[in-house]
């Protein structure tokens, strides 16, 4: 395995300046390891009964149900049917065991009000019912009482079945213990399953089938007025619970470790803090660097957009960990990703850890995660450390499948995110977010799939490192002809430093809709400007519009004001590429282009647009000369079919600057341990040439595919 100590292998000069890059050291494999856990703390298998036990349900008053049990008040559960329920019971509501008229045989039930009482009133049932009944017992209780009790480096190990999580879900506000299932299965049971779902209602659309092979968490009470507003799992602590701000004295440098504040913290090594400048000229001079997108409520207004994933008004931020504090001088972990000068306000806020918990060390492992719901997805990891999430299975989430939140050197590795009941702009189909100034993060060998975005980093803190992953096929399910984001560091400002290296996707989009991104590198990537298609998509129209890319085709899509972008050693179209054209939706492609500098794009197919900017309302404009300042580094085209060397501003079919040499890695010092025997790094930038990407081949084995491209739509 790498060790922590220096990974950028830089030319001589450097292919990269050094003031448009850090030294990227992300995530816990790459920090000391993620820790090998054999001490079995408990195993816990799905309460009896489980979901789908058949029951009968007499119409009386109050209701009663009948199946031979050994409960006691208060047990939560919730109704199933292949037919109809009974007037007065809804499917996937959570109910509860009532005191009164409990027998081993039968039993009354109470309405949930978020209160989980076992004596209010019992539930009457009325009208009529058809098909088949049926309760499964909730699991949430049981779980969370082994968390809380685990003892330090030992598991909860649950083995296979399906799990039902209900309210609030799983909270672990705990260091130093893991969270292991038996397996999130093969990928293939529920690939794909319900399709494109296109009603507005789109909380309690699908299903799960279940899997053997596997441990299965789904949130059981989609259906309940309380319990759908939650998502299944959150690992670590309340990001909410900021202590008090210092201002800083002296400007935190990039590249430094320490600043000096007007205050001694009251913090201790370990602790996380966050450092944030004011960039909406609140009080402060604007920061040339930032952007703030029209569609943003004005500067200072409480609650409105510029405090949706930053302190109001300040989103260029870094979660930062504590080494040592001397006086009022503060050291930390990292350095400062870029600079935060006192000019704009520059502050240390710590958490107040008595009230947030915080975790550190934590992982969850080896789970099939389903259908969390109001926009909080599967599983949050928020106010975390050093904490992980390996193997898991998250599908058909409301929200983010895995969201990073305040969190730092934390790790989402060897997973399969994809499917939304939600594939629209709004946050309900985004599969992956990194928010709120988390930094130093590491997503590696994972595949994203059938999402509006694949990724969204939404006032990110630099130092996270996107690698080696699969990301395919992001979409409207109203515009599915239009290509959407696939990988991006955007949809908020001011994600910065950031790097994405040695991934498959379908495009590198800007997305400058909340604001820009600055200093966001590309690296060995290979950008295909056509989606997969893949599953159910194959097929999916929207009105005469079919899926397939017939708008943003294009492999980069830089749109303005996005600054210093570094792309580097990628691959963009493919060998045999093709134009389309769809005469019952009038959709049509006229020619390839290498770049577009001057215009909106037409009907061509550009390998690199630049400029394009979304407004308010929908809108689209052309931003002139967002092109400079663009670092374009040995990439190789399938169009001009020759590897261009533009430097930074450079433009146009041919080279603007001499060859560097491109190194294997920009965080790594050799093949990762996951890869195998097959040849690394997997892109060629010299001949266009690609190899086997791990993520990619468990991708076309989930879905029934050859390789892709060619041929894919």
């Amino acid at each position: 395995m790498p060790t922590s100590t220096f990974r950028y292998a830089p030319s001589n000069p450097p292919i990269i300046p050094s003031d448009r890059r850090i030294i990227w050291k992300p995530g816990v494999t790459y920090n000391g390891g993620i820790p090998t856990r054999n001490t079995i703390f408990t195993t816990l298998s799905p309460l009896s009964p489980a979901a789908g036990t058949t029951v009968t349900i007499d119409i009386a008053t109050p209701g009663l149900v009948h199946m031979t049990n050994t409960f006691v008040g208060g047990e939560r559960f919730t109704f199933q049917t292949t037919g109809a329920l009974p007037t007065g019971i809804s499917k996937n509501t959570n109910y509860y065991v009532s005191v009164t008229g409990l027998s081993g045989s039968s039993f009354q039930f109470c309405a949930d009000n978020g209160s989980g009482s076992s004596s209010g009133t019992s539930v009457n049932t009325s009208g009529t019912q058809s098909g088949t009944q049926s309760i499964g017992l909730d699991d949430t209780a049981v779980i969370q009482n082994a968390i809380n009790t685990c003892t330090s480096d030992q598991v909860v190990k649950l083995n296979t079945g399906v799990f039902r999580i209900s309210v609030g879900g799983l909270r672990m506000r705990v260091s130093n213990i893991t969270l292991r299932g038996s397996g999130p299965g093969s990928g293939t049971a529920n690939f794909g399953i319900n399709g494109v779902n296109t009603t507005l209602q789109s909380g309690l659309a699908g299903s799960y089938a279940v899997d053997v092979a596997a441990t299965q968490l789904v949130k059981a009470d989609r259906a309940d007025t309380f319990g759908n507003q939650f998502g299944i799992l959150s690992l670590g602590g309340d990001p909410s619970q900021l202590g008090t701000s210092i201002n800083l004295t002296t400007d935190a440098v990039k590249d430094a470790f320490s600043c000096t504040l007007a205050s001694a913290p009251s913090v201790s090594p370990g602790d996380l803090a966050l450092i944030d400048i004011n960039t909406s000229a609140v009080g402060c001079p604007q920061h040339p660097d930032v952007y703030w997108g029209p569609n943003n409520n004005a500067p200072n207004t409480p609650g409105g957009t510029r405090s949706y994933f930053c302190r109001l008004d300040r989103s260029l931020s870094q979660v930062m960990e504590v080494q040592s504090v001397v006086g009022n001088t503060v050291t930390f972990k990292t350095p400062f990703h870029v600079t935060y000068g006192t000019q704009y306000l520059a502050q240390f806020t710590p958490w107040d850890l008595a009230n947030s918990g915080f975790a550190t060390n934590t992982g969850v492992e080896d789970l099939f995660i389903w259908g969390g719901l109001n926009g909080q997805g599967n599983l949050i990891v928020g106010l975390a450390s050093y904490c992980w999430v390996k193997n898991i299975d998250s599908c058909w989430a409301n929200g983010p499948s895995v969201r990073f939140v305040n969190s730092y050197r934390c790790e989402v590795r060897d997973s399969f995110m994809h499917e939304s009941p939600d594939v629209n702009p709004g946050g309900g189909g985004y599969l992956f977010s990194i928010d709120n100034g988390s930094a130093d993060n590491l997503l590696e060998n994972n595949i994203h799939w059938f999402g509006n975005k694949q990724i969204v980093m939404r006032a990110s803190g630099g130092g996270n490192v996107i690698a080696y992953c699969y990301m395919d096929d992001s979409f409207g399910s109203n515009y599915p002809s239009l290509g959407e984001a696939g990988m991006n560091a955007g949809h908020m400002t001011t994600g910065h430093m950031e790097l994405f290296e040695g991934n498959y996707t379908q495009n590198y989009n800007c997305d400058t809709y909340w604001g820009n991104q600055i200093y966001i590198t590309v690296f060995r990537c290979w950008l295909t400007g056509l989606r997969a298609a893949a599953g159910p998509l194959r097929t999916y129209t929207s009105g005469v519009f079919p899926y397939k890319d017939f708008g943003d085709r294009d492999p980069a899509n830089i749109q303005g004001f996005s600054k210093y972008n570094n792309v580097v050693g990628c691959v963009l179209g493919f060998n045999g590429q093709v134009l389309f054209n769809d005469p019952p939706s009038g959709e049509t492609q006229t020619s390839f282009q290498y770049e577009q500098l001057t215009s909106l794009q037409g009907n061509e197919v550009n390998m690199w647009c630049f400029g394009k900017t979304q407004v308010a309302a929908g809108g689209v404009v052309f931003t002139p000369g967002t092109e400079n300042g663009q670092l374009r580094q040995g990439n190789w085209d399938w169009f001009t079919q020759q590897q261009r060397w533009h430097g930074i501003s450079g433009s146009g079919p041919n080279d603007n600057t001499r060859p560097f040499p491109i190194p294997a890695s920009l965080y790594l010092t050799s093949k990762p341990a996951f890869w195998g025997y097959t040849q690394w790094p997997w892109i060629d930038p010299s001949t266009g040439a690609t190899y086997t990407l791990p993520a990619k081949a468990r991708f076309e084995i989930i879905a029934g595919l050859s390789p892709i491209p060619p041929g894919n739509q």
